[in-house]
């Protein structure tokens, strides 16, 4: 089992950083309704295209990031300074490039907007000036964005989080002012630049100080760090691309070459409640990673196995009541989140929920897959299951439109589950049996009874306002986690738990404090 200050260090970067993504979706969450009236149905699809257009590019990024936070870890915990340096400044280099790519793709895509989206002309105009914008930030922010991996290598996720709060909040105010002041897209794509770039900058100017005080120093660029960089990022890419394809991105612009901005809109409820699920599974992941690392580099494997089964289990107890639940609620809470139009999504948002409840039990395993080099062995597997997506995706969002869209990636990911389970089973030491006895038997049957208390609510008609829909899934989450916590968790574990918390407490108040 993991020591008590490598607890306290998990716990303290595992909420931080959970911190940080939630406090930043919820903002989403609460500015999504306002965007949506103020920038009016049209004008808010062309934002949210020109947004999931900058999210595929960041596919340039080539899986350099997670490569840097897993390596740097590791150089740092076998005091390789010299290496780890090194590998820094190569990778700053070539995100300077890639930002130069970035920059050159976003103005080649302004210039044949006109014949890739399905978009009115007051929207074409709105995309080119999007894309404008985002080609100038590229070039200041991809050489600055070293600084968060750095940090993530370095395990200071308080710092990182800190910062990244700090710009959701910019964030936040930049979109309060455009709503107050009647203005549109541009201007918040402008103001949004400006945070990303400053908020970059000063993490950059905080992780040089991190290695700093770790005796790094940098020099030039070289080729062997590269080459390293590249032996791990290779697979990672594959699996952002995987991500990407997956997790709606490809959907909404889909929706936005076929169907229209407007469908591009209306999928926001689905997709911003499905990026809900994604973060509550991933929680502790950006932690986990350059943790898992270190675990694999000293060769402490019963570790990692206990983390894997009692980190699955956690995380699908902690997901799949809320994915059952925001299916079974679909209909009233679009309709009171973002308006009556918003009932059309009820059922891309059942079918994408639904299955969120089912993958969140692989989450920890194909971490620590990531975490541990062994992902090289699932890439065909991933390929072929993004390249199905796709396809079906295809064939099925003319006739069906979001739902289409919506079904080819719940069927892509059915048919990549067992075969996921398959994986880890070889690769990470996962046995059936245990996966049963400690994940599913303990999860996923108490899922009955908020799914038949939110039903029976519903059919009470005290669904009927947003107030009631909210309290009741509130209800009936709280309901299903005080039955797993009582008839699911040992005792011992709850004290364990109680006392980890009590640790990190204890730890960051005193002045050996945990150090991040």
């Amino acid at each position: 089992m993991p020591e008590p200050h490598e607890k306290k260090r998990l716990l303290a970067n595992t909420l931080a950083s959970t911190a940080a993504q939630f406090g930043a979706l919820a903002i989403a969450f609460l500015l999504a309704p306002l965007l949506i009236r103020t920038f009016g149905e049209q004008a808010y699809g062309a934002y949210v295209l020109a947004t999931s257009v900058a999210a595929f590019l960041l596919l340039l990024d080539l899986g350099f990031g997670p490569a840097v936070e897993k390596l740097l870890a590791e150089r740092l915990a076998t005091g390789r300074t010299a290496e780890a340096g090194a590998l820094v400044s190569t990778v700053t280099a070539a995100y300077a490039a890639v930002g130069c790519a970035v920059c050159l793709a976003n103005l080649a895509l302004a210039t044949t907007a006109a014949h890739v989206f399905h978009l009115g002309e007051p929207e074409l105009v709105l995309m080119r000036r999007l894309l404008g914008v985002a080609a100038v930030t590229a070039l200041l922010w991809w050489p600055l964005s070293i600084g968060v991996r750095v940090l993530g290598g370095l395990q200071r996720y308080t710092t990182s989080a800190a910062v990244s709060g700090a710009m959701a909040a910019a964030n936040a105010l930049a979109a309060l002012w455009v709503v107050a002041t009647h203005r549109g897209p541009f201007e918040l794509a402008v103001a949004n630049a400006g945070v990303s770039v400053a908020g970059a900058a000063l993490q950059l100017l905080l992780a040089r100080r991190g290695l700093a005080a770790h005796g790094v120093s940098f020099g030039a660029p070289r080729r062997e760090a590269l080459r390293t960089v590249l032996a791990f990022s290779g697979p990672v890419f594959t699996l952002q691309l995987a991500v990407l394809v997956l997790y709606h991105q490809t959907d909404r612009l889909l929706l936005g070459m076929f169907v229209g901005s407007v469908a591009v809109t209306l999928y926001e409820g689905p997709a911003r409640l499905v990026a809900l699920l994604v973060q509550i599974a991933g929680f502790g992941n950006t932690a986990l990673i350059p943790f898992a690392s270190q675990l694999e580099a000293m060769q402490r494997r019963d570790t990692l196995e206990a983390l894997l089964l009692r980190g699955s289990r956690y995380v699908s107890a902690a997901v799949a009541p809320i994915a059952v639940l925001l299916a079974v609620l679909a209909k009233p809470l679009l309709v009171g989140w973002l308006g009556p139009e918003f009932a059309a999504s009820e059922l891309p948002t059942i079918l994408l929920t639904s299955l969120q409840a089912l993958l969140a039990s692989l989450t920890v395993g194909h971490t620590i897959v990531v975490a541990t080099g062994k992902l090289p062995g699932r890439l065909p597997v991933i390929l072929a299951i993004v390249g199905l997506n796709l396809v079906l995706s295809l064939l099925w969002v003319r006739p069906w439109g979001m739902t289409g869209v919506a079904l080819g990636t719940v069927v892509a990911s059915l048919i990549d589950y067992p075969l996921h389970l398959r994986y880890l089973s070889r690769n990470v030491g996962l046995h059936y049996g245990s996966f049963v006895r400690e994940v599913v038997l303990p999860v996923y049957p108490l899922l009955l009874l908020p799914a038949a208390l939110a039903w029976a609510a519903r059919v009470g008609g005290l669904t009927t306002s947003l107030a009631g829909t909210v309290l009741t899934f509130a209800m009936a989450a709280l309901l299903y986690w005080m039955a797993f916590l009582m008839l699911m968790v040992s005792r011992a574990e709850r004290d364990g738990l109680i006392a980890t918390a009590r640790a990190l407490i204890a730890g960051r108040a005193g002045a050996g404090g945990v150090k991040t």
